[in-house]
């Protein structure tokens, strides 16, 4: 992992409640840590939560983080 953002998402065309989405700029894909991605999420969130994770690897999705300050930079 390269960086990582944290951003409080919330889009009323997708009916999902405001929720955390992490960001994370990496050399690999999302895939290869998505199972511990799953324990932590599941160790953290109350059932009705959820924390969406996204793999920064196009320039429009590094654009939705262009705002938000990374909390890690490695």
């Amino acid at each position: 992992m390269r960086t990582a953002y944290l951003a409080q998402v919330y889009d009323p065309i997708s009916e999902e409640p405001p929720h955390l989405t992490i960001g994370i700029v990496m050399n690999v894909q999302i895939g290869s840590i998505a199972y511990e991605l799953k324990k932590i999420v599941q160790a953290t969130c109350q059932e009705n939560e959820f924390i969406d994770f996204m793999h920064v690897d196009t320039p429009e999705k590094a654009e939705l983080f262009s705002s938000v300050e990374p909390f890690y930079v490695s």
